[in-house]
């Protein structure tokens, strides 16, 4: 018989969950590799010039994607934390990270760091957290 002060074991659930929760930190991590690895080229796989909208279309993208899965990682390690508060540190951990991508950028030749970059990324980063509480997935 249990004694009612000793603690319980950990569920399978709990298990689980951490195991979800790496996977996902680590989709982040190869993610932000990515993202670190491109813009570490001059030429990003091989093209030299882009149009604005696309370029800064990509930008949302990348960025909105980013925090979808920051999202999940967040969501996986802190299920009882309420979701405006993981969309809201998922987006600004996306933001801070597409700024220092953007500094980053600075270092490599030809090219520069652009505000208009850093404003898609922050647009991608917000609407997809939007949509993740809009489409309830934050729950």
């Amino acid at each position: 018989m249990k004694s009612p002060g000793a603690p319980s074991a950990p569920s399978a659930r709990s298990g689980l969950s951490a195991i979800g929760s790496a996977w996902w930190w680590l989709a982040a991590g190869l993610y932000a590799l990515a993202i670190f690895l491109l813009a570490g080229q001059s030429y990003p796989l091989g093209i030299k010039h882009m149009p604005f909208l696309v370029d800064k279309a990509i930008h949302v993208l990348v960025y909105g994607a980013f925090s979808a899965v920051l999202f999940a990682a967040l969501r996986h390690s802190r299920p009882r934390t309420p979701s405006l508060v993981l969309a809201s540190v998922a987006a600004v951990i996306a933001v801070l990270y597409g700024l220092s991508d953007e500094y980053h950028q600075s270092f490599i030749p030809f090219r520069r760091t652009d505000a208009y970059d850093l404003a898609a990324n922050a647009v991608g980063a917000v609407v997809a957290q939007g949509l993740v509480l809009w489409s309830g997935r934050g729950q």
